[in-house]
This record gives C-alpha cells, sequence and structure tokens, in this order.
C-alpha cells in the first residue's frame, strides 16, 4: 500500500482547554514511550495536579479495565457526545468555506492536537483540487455548522474516504470503489495519510 504524505495542514496546538476535562469523555493517550508501550483510548475520571486518572476502554494483554495515570502531554485527542463535540471542538476549513461558501467535501484525518476534531472541509469549487495545497483555517465545529448544517448528521460517522455532496443537497460516504481510480492528492484516504 502506499502511503500519502501530506505537508502539515497547520493544526493549532495552543488551543489546549484543559480545564474542558470532565468526567466520561473518551481520551486518547500515548504511552508509546512507556511500560504500557501504545496509545489508548480511556475514559477520562479526574485530574489532579500533576497527572490524570482514566479508566482504559480497550484493554488489552497489558492493561486490563484498570485504571491508567496519564499526563496532560499524553494527551492525544478528547471526544464527548455529539452535542460536547460541537461546543468544544474546533476543524480545519478551506477559506472558501470560512467565507461562507457551500462545503463540497470533507474527510476525516486523525490530528494530535488534542481538540482538534479530525475534519478538514472543502467548498463545492474545491472538490477537484489537491487538498494538501488548499489552506486552511480552524473553527469552532459549533461556527461551522453555524455557516452548513448539512454535515451535522454525517459527522458520527468515520468515512475512511470522505463525505462528497450529493445532488439532494446532502452527503454521499465514499468508499474504495468510488476513488480506486482516483487521484488520491484530490480524494485521500484515512488510512493513506500519515
Amino acid at each position: 500500500m502506499n502511503v500519502l504524505q501530506l505537508p502539515s495542514m497547520k493544526i493549532r496546538t495552543d488551543y489546549l482547554p484543559y480545564s474542558l476535562l470532565q468526567e466520561g469523555l473518551d481520551v486518547l493517550i500515548d504511552k508509546t514511550n512507556t511500560v504500557y508501550e501504545s496509545e489508548y483510548w480511556v475514559e477520562f475520571k479526574e485530574r489532579h495536579k500533576d497527572y490524570c486518572v482514566g479508566v482504559v476502554d480497550q484493554p488489552n494483554d497489558i492493561i486490563h479495565n484498570q485504571e491508567i495515570k496519564f499526563t496532560l502531554d499524553e494527551i492525544l485527542t478528547v471526544r464527548g457526545s455529539m452535542e460536547w463535540n460541537i461546543e468544544h471542538l474546533y476543524v480545519s476549513c478551506s477559506k472558501e468555506v470560512y467565507d461562507g461558501l457551500e462545503i463540497g467535501y470533507f474527510r476525516n484525518q486523525v490530528t494530535v492536537a488534542p481538540f482538534h476534531y479530525g475534519r478538514f472541509f472543502y467548498s463545492v469549487n474545491e472538490i477537484d483540487k489537491i487538498k494538501h495545497k488548499i489552506e486552511t483555517v480552524e473553527i469552532s465545529l459549533k461556527s461551522l455548522l453555524e455557516l452548513d448544517r448539512t454535515p451535522e448528521s454525517y459527522l458520527e460517522l468515520f468515512g475512511y474516504c470522505g463525505f462528497l455532496r450529493n445532488t439532494s443537497g446532502g452527503f454521499d460516504e465514499l468508499t474504495d470503489e468510488d476513488i480506486i481510480h482516483k487521484d488520491r492528492s484530490v480524494f485521500p484516504c484515512f488510512y493513506e495519510l500519515e
């Protein structure tokens, strides 16, 4: 499999409102340089002065439904209910979307910015353009949905190959078959991105 390497998408790392961390949120933590040797999704329980505590969501041979301590620096991303995500997380969008043009395509990309939802939105004019050449800006998910509410019902779907606006005004989830002969710099798949 060929891996597509996109240049930095200018994800904000200065927006770290750790005061928003609350019991019940899902937090992806990086424990690759510890005895745990992996990344883990944990349910956030509590924050202390120098560390946080969570319960591992997906136990493995090393961790079995146990609490794990982690630092704020080990948090890769945070997720809550869709309502919480809309209120507190941000996304990346092209300047055309930011300026009010209708969203034509969006995709998922795991980011390392803790409060980024991992979605990138492009206008109807940018559907067939090379995505890494399109400058993006960060915007709150709530603000994006105020510009165009159409993507809201698709946000909980992962969409490995993205979502394309259809003629009915909604979005179609793209599959490998849909983009098999298309340029991957125009339609990048989640599993091809580093």
